[in-house]
């Protein structure tokens, strides 16, 4: 028995180093091709019948996030993912859209791109950051010169998309009254 428990453990560690190491191996890339990438590993204990919610700000270098989530010793938790956008000049605040819903799981590995999602916009690139802030400036000129009137100009900008302002991560071990949870998560700002 405790052979068999030993050995789940060291799978888990396992799947928990190939995150980690697919972590590392992007962040080696993407150093290379000149953007700052910044991965974080962090370890979680989540009480019995306790929530935690990890907030992570969007960097304005960044164009994708990458992350994986292991509870240890086989046990499940619940996870739900979601963005925190950037208020449109017209709006009233912060609004958030469900990247994913509430799961419940032992491993959670995944990826979120605001490029790829209807509405949002891309982050410019590092290395254009200059020439793309040149440009949007003088395509928001034309924009205005085109369309003078303040609802035309506000479906304009909404039409780009919005910025993500922020990725929130809540852990839920609410479900579980005598059981305390550990977690592994790590994630890898691209």
């Amino acid at each position: 028995v405790l052979a068999k428990a030993f050995a789940k453990q060291q799978q888990q560690q396992q799947q928990l180093d190939e995150v980690a190491d697919g972590a590392g191996a992007a962040a080696g890339q993407t150093q290379t091709a000149g953007i700052d990438a910044a991965a974080e590993r962090v370890h979680l204990s989540i009480q019995a019948g306790a929530t935690y919610t990890h907030t992570l700000a969007w960097p304005s270098t960044a164009r994708s996030i990458r992350w994986g989530a292991v509870a240890l010793d086989d046990l499940t938790i619940d996870l739900e993912i979601s963005a925190t956008l950037e208020p449109l000049p017209s709006g009233d605040g912060l609004e958030a859209i469900v990247l994913q819903r509430n799961a419940r799981g032992v491993n959670f590995v995944a990826d979120f791109a605001p490029a790829r999602k209807r509405g949002l916009a891309a982050a410019p690139a590092p290395s254009a950051e200059g020439s793309a802030a040149a440009t949007a400036a003088a395509s928001a000129a034309a924009r205005a010169q085109a369309a003078p009137d303040e609802d035309t100009a506000a479906a304009s900008s909404a039409s780009e998309g919005q910025r993500v302002h922020s990725i929130v991560f809540k852990f839920s071990n609410a479900f579980s009254w005598f059981t305390s949870k550990e977690v592994e998560f790590v994630t890898l700002f691209e």
